[in-house]
């Protein structure tokens, strides 16, 4: 006698806790205050210096890998701190000091 086929169900999750696409990763950023957008950048141009320093070391420019190592350094581990006072996902306003939005849940910076 065969078994029935059993079906996954799928299990209602939280939502800031799943897997965005490229798409919504760009929106997100977009809803972002300009101070925040600016770390974004400053964060992704260490990656990009760090590539070259990398670069640097391959080539045996010593030069050039003591220069974007001292950049990466300087730009990668620089703390950034901003007063957040909108929530990135929704919109709505967070009272001072508030860690978690109310409306949406979203741990903020």
């Amino acid at each position: 006698m065969a078994e029935p086929v059993k079906h996954a169900r799928k299990v209602p999750g939280n939502k800031a806790l799943r897997v965005r696409n490229m798409r919504e990763e760009i929106g997100l950023i977009k809803n972002f205050p300009k101070s925040q957008r600016l770390i974004v950048i400053a964060k992704v141009s260490a990656v990009v210096l760090l590539a070259i320093a990398l670069e640097g070391i391959a080539t045996q420019n010593w030069p050039q890998f003591v220069v974007f190592a001292i950049l990466t350094l300087i730009v990668g581990i620089y703390p950034m701190k901003v007063k957040v006072q909108i929530c990135p996902r929704c919109g709505s306003e967070l009272l001072r000091g508030a860690a978690i939005c109310k409306v949406c849940g979203v741990p903020t910076l």
